[in-house]
């Protein structure tokens, strides 16, 4: 075997191996100066190939359709989605944390869990909101919600004193 047939098989060797591993053809480059170091390679921030795995965003605000229109309006809304904009609610508004939704493949599965996590979520807070008045309606000098059968807070503490 002559050295220019030893050289030979070497390339091949190598193209061989460059085409069957591309991060050996990426070392291979580097170290032919044919790319730039890794050190001296910039990354794209918020390009559009810097998160593949990143889901587009929720068709829908499940709290604002909630809020106006109710439950009944969200399931309503949900059930026009395909499976996967369900799985992009479920994933920007971290409906189930450990992704097991994700897998699922009844649409009719997600929109329960979607409708019951964004009630829940909505409801959070409650205790601490009290009533708050409908436009129009009338309240005492405390803020209490005043309604037709009840009578002022003042005249039911009078009434308990009594």
């Amino acid at each position: 075997m002559t050295d220019s047939d030893r050289l030979e098989a070497v390339v091949n060797a190598i193209a061989a191996e460059a085409r069957r591993r591309p991060d050996f053809l990426v070392s291979l480059e580097r170290a032919l100066e044919l790319m730039p170091p890794a050190s001296q390679v910039t990354r794209r921030r918020g390009g559009a190939g810097s998160r593949p795995h990143r889901r587009p965003s929720a068709a829908i605000d499940p709290f604002r359709v909630l809020r106006d229109g109710g439950i009944d309006s969200l399931r309503a809304q949900l059930a026009q989605l395909s499976l996967d904009q369900l799985r992009d609610v479920v994933a920007q508004y971290r409906i189930e944390p450990y992704t097991l939704a994700m897998k699922w493949k009844s649409p009719s599965r997600l929109i329960a869990l979607i409708a019951e996590t964004i009630g829940q979520r909505s409801r959070k807070g409650d205790a601490f909101r009290g009533d708050v008045p409908e436009p129009g309606a009338t309240t005492d000098h405390l803020g209490q919600l005043q309604t037709d059968d009840q009578p002022p807070l003042a005249d039911r503490i009078r009434a308990q004193e009594r």
